[in-house]
Order: structure tokens, then sequence, then C-alpha cells
């Protein structure tokens, strides 16, 4: 029986490695791996002064507004985006070129991914535009993050899916 979160190793049947209140001797282990206690006297403290930033460094005027700067870009999008998959086609979606947009607004505080489906009747629509909800929410310093679902242009796997989608479908 393999141990799940919650439970305790004794309850999984198996021995336990060593039994309750064993002292491992210091002699087991390696003298290469013992470090000292801390370092010697005098050695790594900087002198009164030295590297201490002084009062209130970095830290903003009162009243002042300040910007959360996000460096995101479209490819790190397109890469949290790639283990979504197709449950239809067993491809992810970047791979089907069902996305068709990463744009940023608002200095970049706001995301909106367009994407579309491989049919207006896809039944596993409402769950792929989920997922990647959950992706793009999972991005630190937006305000606002959505997917937008688009008809136009057409879904081409031909003229949109990867080289890799296109040998995995056969299309050449």
């Amino acid at each position: 029986m393999p141990c799940t979160p919650g439970r305790r190793a004794e309850s999984t049947g198996r021995p336990p490695l060593h039994p309750p209140n064993t002292v491992i001797s210091p002699a087991v282990i390696s003298p290469a791996v013992i470090s000292p206690p801390g370092p010697p006297k005098g050695v790594g403290v900087p002198p009164k002064g030295v590297g201490v930033p002084p009062e209130g460094a970095g830290v903003p005027p009162e009243g002042a507004k300040t910007k959360r700067c996000i460096l995101l870009t479209k490819e790190q999008v397109l890469d949290a985006l790639k283990p979504v998959v197709d449950p239809e086609i067993r491809l992810g979606i970047v791979d089907l070129g069902l996305i068709y947009g990463v744009d940023f607004d608002d200095e970049g505080k706001k995301l909106v991914v367009r994407m579309t489906l491989t049919s207006p009747m896809c039944p596993y629509g409402p769950m792929l535009m989920g997922q990647v909800q959950d992706v793009i929410n999972c991005f630190p310093g937006l305000e606002e993050a959505k997917v937008e679902l688009v008809w136009e242009p057409p879904w081409d796997p031909r003229t949109m899916a990867s080289d890799e989608a296109k040998d995995v479908l056969k299309i050449w």
C-alpha cells in the first residue's frame, strides 16, 4: 500500500528504517559531510557599517506611486500552455495552432489569450478554455487574465499546426 499524504509511514505495513528512539551514531556519517558549527571568529563578518544598506533603502517615499513591472513574454505564455492537450486529438493546443494570439494591455498587467477550437461543436471546448484560464491565472503580477474564444480565421491544421503536429496527424 503506497504512502499517501496525511498517513503515517508506519501504516504502510513496512518496517520503519530505524526502530523508534534510535540514535544514529555520528561514526556512520562521512567526515566530509560534517561542517563546523560556524565560521572561525572574525572570518566572514564585515566591518561595522559595510554591506548594510542605509535605513529606508529600497522603500519608496510615502505617497509615491509604484509600478509593478512584469517581464512576461508571449513565448513564456505559450510555453506554459504547451501541456494543455486536446483530448480528442491527443496533441497540445499550442502545437495544433489553436492559440491565435497572446496580448498584453495596460503596461503588462492584463493578459488576453485568443484561442479557437477544432470545431464550433467541440465537446471539450469549455474544458480546454478552463485549462487555459487556469494556466494564465498562475502568472504573478497580472491584474486580469482572460481567454477569448475566436472563430476567425477558421482553424486549419494544414496551415496552423506545427510540423510535429502535422507529422502525427499525417498532414503533408
